[in-house]
């Protein structure tokens, strides 16, 4: 790529992330419209004991959630199998996230049951509800290198929507496409590396609109 065309893209970027943090600025007296949780689908090598990488019980992640300073744990039903619907472990997981100060914000289920509600004002209700930021790969200036995260996030602050935006890292590898070509890969991150790098991209975009967990 060329070093002109490069500083260009840069500047663009640069550029949209200030517009959308200007837009997002809230008043004095206003709280912030969006708070993060993070989605326990980041970890699933760990959980899984994957091959090179350290296991983790799924119990563990409301404390995991909490050292990375995210306000929120949303939990994979595929990721706590048995403990879904055993009541001691959800007893477990509401002491861990109190003493980590993380809200349980939800638990995915669909391992158990259908995607959808059986009603429509049900699904329209279930959309309009935990935004997910999920990501791959990320460039050497810490983009996503596969989603435009500038104009994704205009599209939910100009829908209106205020709440929890869940970071959710998949891991390297990405959809089926080609990134473009100012967005090309640099390393491959670990699963606590992504999810940091996800928040990072949120702070940046979204600004005073975002209430950071100190």
């Amino acid at each position: 790529m060329k070093r002109r065309d490069f500083l260009r893209t840069t500047a663009s970027t640069a550029l949209a992330a200030s517009a959308l943090r200007s837009r997002l600025a809230p008043a004095a007296e206003d709280p912030p419209r969006y708070r993060l949780t993070l989605g326990q689908w980041t970890f699933h090598r760990a959980v899984r004991g994957e091959p090179g990488v350290a296991k983790r019980d799924p119990l563990e992640f409301p404390t995991m959630a909490g050292e990375l300073g995210f306000e929120g744990a949303d939990y994979s039903g595929i990721l706590l199998g048995e403990h879904h619907a055993r009541p001691a472990s959800l007893a477990e997981l509401n002491k861990r996230a109190a003493d980590a100060g993380v809200s349980n914000v939800l638990i995915l289920v669909d391992l158990y049951d259908p995607l959808g509600a059986p009603t429509a004002d049900g699904r329209k209700n279930s959309v309009e509800k935990c935004i997910s930021a999920k990501s791959h790969d990320f460039d050497a200036h810490g983009d996503e290198c596969y989603t435009d995260y500038a104009r994704m996030l205009r599209l939910v602050a100009d829908s209106g929507y205020q709440g929890w935006i869940e970071v959710e890292y998949e891991g390297p590898g990405g959809p089926p496409r080609t990134p473009a070509p100012q967005r090309q890969p640099a390393a491959p991150l670990g699963e606590r590396e992504g999810a940091l790098a996800t928040k990072r991209l949120l702070q940046r975009h979204l600004g005073a609109a975002l209430r950071v967990k100190i």
